[in-house]
């Protein structure tokens, strides 16, 4: 019964561990000027101002998804002209940003370095941006979205298996006593 209770124990404690290193859902806008908006989300880690490991990426154009929403591409800037896959950096504040958001395809893409170079394309084409293309200006903002808090419910149930247990133990160590008498 001991190595049941303790397998028990293992499990929760690895269950809340695990809960406690998951990436949270972040939620951006990006309001330019000209009155395009650029709206999405990804899971992330953040780590004071900045979030890393960005993945589970979507974006919308003007209320247009992009292809592939939920597997977008990631790059950052590694030199002042050349993207590397991964890496991606968003910051809260919007100075830090260091990301390309690309579908699969190449055929959109969203990005944004620093708060200084920063655009949103529905067709692909290289700096400087012409087309179908967001530029300039912008207001950024990024929300981490509330992780779901456990129903009382579950907190209840967990409880009355542990009482169970308990109870369990308690009865084999009686039923045990008086069987040695």
């Amino acid at each position: 019964m001991n190595r049941l209770l303790l397998s028990v124990s293992a499990a929760l404690l690895s269950l809340a561990a695990s809960a406690a290193h998951a990436d949270t859902l972040f939620t951006f806008t990006d309001n330019f000027a000209s009155g395009d908006v650029v709206t999405g989300s990804f899971d992330g880690t953040a780590h004071g101002n900045l979030i890393t490991g960005l993945s589970n990426i979507s974006v919308s154009f003007d209320g247009v998804a992009f292809n592939g929403n939920g597997s977008l591409l990631a790059f950052h800037m590694a030199t002042s002209t050349e993207w590397q896959p991964g890496g991606a950096v968003a910051s809260f504040d919007g100075t830090q940003n260091n990301f390309l958001f690309q579908d699969r395809t190449a055929t959109q893409l969203y990005l944004d370095v620093s708060g200084q170079e920063i655009g949103a394309l529905n067709n692909y084409i290289p700096y400087p941006e012409t087309g179908n293309d967001a530029s300039g200006p912008n207001t950024w903002t990024i929300s981490a979205v509330p992780a779901a808090v456990p129903e009382p419910g579950t907190l209840a149930l967990l409880g009355i298996a542990f009482a169970g247990i308990g109870l369990a133990r308690r009865r084999k160590a009686i039923s045990t006593t008086f069987t040695a008498r």
